[in-house]
């Protein structure tokens, strides 16, 4: 009898030390896990937080590009009327240029015509007075 109480004190003992066991493996299990859960959490924080610092540059960089874009664009618009005028004016200049060179020679050939005239009299009047 005291051999069967003994044993079941050693049962009792075994399965009370087993169930502790059980207990702190879940213990041990639900600690890493929490742990784990935390760290989680925080590296998540962490890359959000990096993300939107990215995010931020880009977007500002892109603001950036937008507006010296547009800056180039009217640059680009500005030379090109600036252009247009001058070829205008080239042109108009080129044009008075031409009709006066013409309206020279028109007179150079009269003057030239008169002059042969004056020399060509000026030889008649010579050989008839000599």
């Amino acid at each position: 009898v005291l051999f069967r109480s003994m044993l079941s004190k050693q049962k009792e003992s075994l399965a009370a030390a087993h169930e502790r066991n059980q207990k702190m493996r879940e213990h041990f299990m639900q600690t890493v896990m929490a742990g784990v859960q935390e760290l989680m959490t925080k590296q998540m924080d962490l890359l959000g937080i990096e993300q939107n610092e990215q995010f931020g540059v880009l977007q500002s960089s892109t603001e950036n590009l937008t507006n010296a874009n547009g800056s180039i664009r009217q640059s680009a618009k500005d030379i090109f009327t600036d252009v247009e005028s001058t070829n205008s004016m080239l042109t108009e200049h080129v044009q008075i240029v031409r009709k006066n060179d013409i309206h020279v020679t028109g007179i150079m050939e009269k003057t030239k015509e008169t002059l042969d005239e004056i020399a060509s009299s000026s030889v008649d009047h010579q050989e008839s007075t000599s």
